[in-house]
């Protein structure tokens, strides 16, 4: 029943179905859930987001390297100064006002717990897609069923809202 795409196009499904000499499947119990439920929606939505984070933080890096490497300039001014200064009273004091840009001083920090987060956000993404999602997990070995709520996707949802959080804040730096 109804419409699906193929190749493109809207079509009714019996006709594709036909195609390929295939006949409709009769659901089980708990099937249909299976297939529609969100949480396996939510976990490959995390994992495809999961990944775009690391290419965006390893890009992140490599924007913020060639920051740095542009003011090539200033780094080997600031070293002789360094030497020249080394002893003076005068730079031992302490400083009224900040030397380097906000931005590059704090790229380690900043990425670095951006990727912390986007490593946080793949173990909960690890742990929820190789766990249950749906009602009752049995346990033969002990002889027990329990429903609970393992369909739910709170631990995905806050995890990638962190992930999301995680990955604006490459942008701001």
């Amino acid at each position: 029943l109804g419409e699906v795409e193929y190749k493109g196009a809207r079509r009714p499904s019996d006709e594709v179905l036909k195609e390929f000499g295939w006949k409709p499947i009769s659901l089980q119990s708990k099937e249909g859930l299976a297939l529609l439920n969100g949480t396996q929606f939510m976990s490959a939505f995390g994992v495809y987001s999961l990944i775009k984070a690391r290419r965006l933080s390893e890009w992140a890096d490599l924007i913020g390297a060639m920051a740095l490497d542009a003011h090539k300039g200033q780094l080997t001014t600031a070293r002789n100064f360094r030497r020249l200064l080394e002893g003076s009273e005068m730079i031992a004091r302490p400083k009224k006002h900040v030397q380097d840009p906000y931005s590059f001083r704090c790229i380690p920090q900043v990425h670095g717990a951006s990727k912390d987060t986007i490593d946080y956000v793949g173990g909960v993404l690890e742990t929820e897609i190789n766990s249950p999602t749906d009602n009752p997990t049995i346990f033969p070995e002990k002889d027990i069923i329990v429903s609970a709520g393992n369909f739910h996707g709170q631990p995905i949802a806050l995890a990638m809202d962190f992930l999301a959080i995680a990955v604006a804040e490459l942008g701001n730096i």
